[in-house]
């Protein structure tokens, strides 16, 4: 990395509208480096459809959606090529004010006319340095001024086309964006290196599951089941024989929702997600009886999610530890095993396609946003069985891999958190690169 080139600067600053900035910076308006793009798709030059992916810019709507999300006729879509950028007023999770993204898949494509489109003066601004400038609280907060709140109208901001353009930045001279913007780039590399690893290694579990929860670990022979052909020392049961009761949480509508601080949270049905709980989706809640009706997840249990959407109904999450100070709603059982049960073990072994399929396949309800499953349903359901021993070796070898795979999550949080801090310092020019 190019960590050696930034030097502080204690002086040599001036006072701007969009703070302190270095003396041979400028601040400007988007119009006077950029210029909005209205060419429409005429004779239908591309057919290539794209929507805004806050992971990878403008992507294909048939890549992205697997269908095509546009009316028939699309001559008055604007026509994008490499390098434009488009910015999207409808705001989303992560994006407030909307996202702002360049064309860099394809040579060109084509967006709705509801999108700002724009392209830059390269001998002005550098395109890699401007993109990650869009990313930044600098841009966001600017964006802010000029949305109108209570304007919003079907996930729309009302920011008009001349305000959009009027917006000012910091503006570093242009050997000084490109080396700015390769700094950021090589962060940006290690994050994308480390997603890799990631798929990958997730990749590797999905094998091995299939193998160990279904084959085992070093059996040679083999019976044909119900559940399929499994080792021949393994049994074919019923939940029920495994799991003593399913316990439900509280009602969340007999809990008051504050937006005071609180010791306590409320987990999200969302929480669970392919055998594993995501501690950090919880909401803060406050409420006098909780210490009453809490009902925590306790560390070596299993929780199911028995009624959700269409999507989450059945997601089931392997508890690692005690958390005392979350409570769990009333579509969550808990489960209490009937003798020794590895719960790491059942919990894989539910998240597995064959078994995973069958509790959604079951969950019955008249409206399609909501599923439920009673407990006669999911404790009918068949599985084969492991003895204790094989159980515990096989969530020995599968919580290795989670391991691993968490190990990389933290990297890339690290290297997230580092281009956050540098974005800041070297987007105002706090911190300085040698041209």
């Amino acid at each position: 990395m190019m960590m050696g080139e930034i030097r502080i600067v204690d002086e040599g600053y001036k006072t701007t509208e969009l703070g302190n900035i270095p003396i041979d910076w400028d601040i400007v308006e988007l119009n006077q480096v950029a210029n909005r793009i209205t060419r429409k798709n005429k004779g239908t030059i591309s057919e290539n459809v794209l929507t805004i992916s806050a992971q990878y810019g403008l992507v294909s709507q048939t890549e992205f959606f697997n269908k095509k999300i546009a009316s028939k006729n699309l001559e008055g879509y604007y026509l994008l090529k490499r390098n434009n950028f488009a910015y999207n007023k409808s705001y989303s999770k992560g994006y407030p004010m909307g996202a702002i993204k360049p064309l860099e898949l394809y040579d060109k494509g084509v967006v709705s006319s509801l999108y700002i489109c724009f392209e830059f003066d390269e001998n002005l601004i550098n395109v890699e340095f401007i993109k990650h400038y869009f990313e930044t609280n600098l841009w966001h907060e600017e964006v802010a001024k000029i949305a109108q709140e209570g304007a919003r109208n079907h996930g729309l901001l009302n920011i008009s086309v001349k305000e959009f353009f009027n917006i000012k930045l910091i503006f570093p001279p242009l050997k000084e964006q490109q080396k700015i913007a390769d700094i950021l780039s090589t962060i940006d590399k290690q994050i994308e290196n480390t997603d890799q690893l990631i798929i990958k290694t997730q990749e590797i579990k999905k094998g091995l599951m299939q193998k160990l929860l279904i084959k085992g670990i070093g059996h040679t022979k083999f019976k044909k089941t119900e559940v399929g052909e499994i080792p021949e020392e393994w049994q074919v049961v019923r939940l029920e024989n495994i799991i003593e009761s399913l316990d439900a949480g509280v009602s969340v509508n007999s809990v008051d929702i504050s937006a005071s601080p609180s010791e306590y949270g409320v987990l999200k049905t969302s929480s669970l997600s392919a055998g594993h709980f995501l501690s950090n989706e919880n909401k803060t809640i406050i409420d006098s009886d909780i210490n009453r009706a809490k009902v925590s997840p306790k560390k070596n249990s299993v929780l199911i999610s028995r009624m959700n959407t269409p999507q989450l109904v059945g997601e089931v999450a392997y508890i690692n530890k005690d958390y005392p100070n979350l409570f769990l709603p009333d579509r969550i059982w808990q489960t209490n095993f009937k003798y020794e049960t590895s719960a790491k073990w059942l919990a894989e072994l539910l998240t597995l396609q064959k078994f995973g399929s069958k509790i959604k396949i079951q969950a019955t309800g008249t409206s399609n946003s909501m599923k439920n499953i009673s407990k006669e349903t999911f404790l009918s359901l068949v599985v084969p069985l492991p003895s204790f021993g094989e159980q515990q070796k096989i969530a020995e070898i599968l919580s290795s891999v989670d391991e691993q795979i968490e190990s990389y999550k933290k990297e890339k949080e690290k290297y997230m958190e580092l281009k956050k801090g540098l974005m800041q310092q070297l987007l105002t020019g706090k911190l300085r690169v040698t041209v």
